[in-house]
């Protein structure tokens, strides 16, 4: 915050459920609060945080929020992508792709791109980044699956393959076979089910760059 004042308002379910459904209407119902003031003051509660000059806030993705400057004000703001939680951030596109009209920043046009060569650096990680079950297999998902998560907003190249495609399906493929997805165990049976905020398993590191070496030319 660099001038003036903010208010930013968090919301959540007073249910506290995180099951994927409920997460998605409740990005749909805040996006239209007029229509929808009775359900959201039934079912959600609100926390309001203010900035003031000075002040830092980093909201991790998928956190529905709406924001006021009650004085003119001048704010820097912006957004990056960590290992950690990237199954937040699938959360986030694919509301994103199925609600594109309540949301608003969803038209990023060099988010795949992004995600590519965020999944070629993989297995030259720092072994002191710890890697999640979830996050791990959101982020390949994304970056092999361009089309699923594209904003209806967002231009048909900002799906398209380059020559970051190919590794990353390289990769992606032995990410999979190293969680166990196959036609039985597909992906959704990990993302989809349960609590959305939950990371899932820590990642054997050491085994996982085996699986790589084996597979690929590092």
């Amino acid at each position: 915050m660099e001038v003036g004042m903010k208010f930013w308002v968090i919301f959540w379910l007073k249910s506290a459920t995180k099951d994927r459904n409920q997460l998605r209407n409740l990005s749909v119902k805040l996006a239209d609060y007029t229509r929808n003031s009775k359900w959201i003051q039934e079912n959600c509660d609100g926390e309001v945080i203010t900035l003031v000059p000075g002040d830092m806030l980093i909201l991790p993705p998928g956190i529905v929020h709406a924001v006021y400057a009650p004085v003119p004000s001048f704010t820097t703001g912006g957004h990056f992508y960590h290992y950690s939680c990237m199954h937040l951030t699938e959360l986030s596109r694919f509301i994103d792709a199925e609600a594109a009209t309540t949301s608003t920043n969803q038209g990023m046009e060099h988010v795949l791109e992004t995600l590519r060569r965020m999944v070629i650096a993989i297995p030259y990680l720092s072994p002191r980044i710890a890697l999640y079950e979830r996050p791990l297999l959101s982020l390949c998902m994304m970056a092999t699956k361009g089309l699923d998560y594209r904003a209806n907003d967002s231009r048909a190249r900002s799906a398209a393959d380059s020559e970051t495609a190919d590794p990353t399906r390289d990769i992606a493929d032995i990410v999979y076979q190293y969680l166990g997805v196959s036609k039985r165990k597909r992906t959704g049976d990990v993302l989809y089910h349960g609590d959305q905020f939950v990371p899932g398993r820590q990642i054997d590191r050491v085994a996982l760059l085996t699986l790589f070496k084996e597979h690929l030319q590092l």
